[in-house]
């Protein structure tokens, strides 16, 4: 319905509290959509029929060799977070338009998220418009 389900994460190297997508770090030689499927239900309770490949990311190619993977969760079924032990997070819902123009004026700064909202957002507007 274009909602999209966020957390609000402390973040230790901020010092601060931010928005981002449900994330996680892959296990030793797990696969990244195993690895979204499996974050996404421990952090939220949430399961999906439908996920759309969005693609990977370099977030500090400068200094790191950190990738990560990019997923459209749809078709969800809603279920108790399980998160890690020491993991304390608060979902909550946005439209996707919001989310894209907050991440437009600079009020959405998490990298992945940001990544994650706008390819998610051009996804959705080209099948929008195939239908047409």
């Amino acid at each position: 319905n274009g909602d999209v389900l966020l957390e609000r994460q402390f973040r230790y190297a901020l010092g601060q509290v931010i928005t981002e997508i449900p994330a996680g770090k892959l296990e030793y030689n797990e696969d990244p959509l195993l690895c979204a499927q499996r974050e996404l239900s421990e952090e939220t309770g949430i399961t999906a029929e439908r996920w759309d490949d969005l693609g990977a990311i370099q977030t500090s190619p400068g200094f790191c060799t950190e990738q990560l993977w990019l997923y459209l969760a749809r078709d969800l079924h809603f279920g108790s977070a399980h998160p890690d032990e020491g993991e304390f997070l608060n979902v909550e819902k946005h439209s996707l338009e919001e989310l894209a123009e907050l991440a437009m004026q600079g009020r959405l700064m998490d990298a992945k998220t940001v990544a994650a909202v706008l390819k998610a957002e051009r996804l959705l507007r080209m099948e929008k418009e195939e239908k047409k």
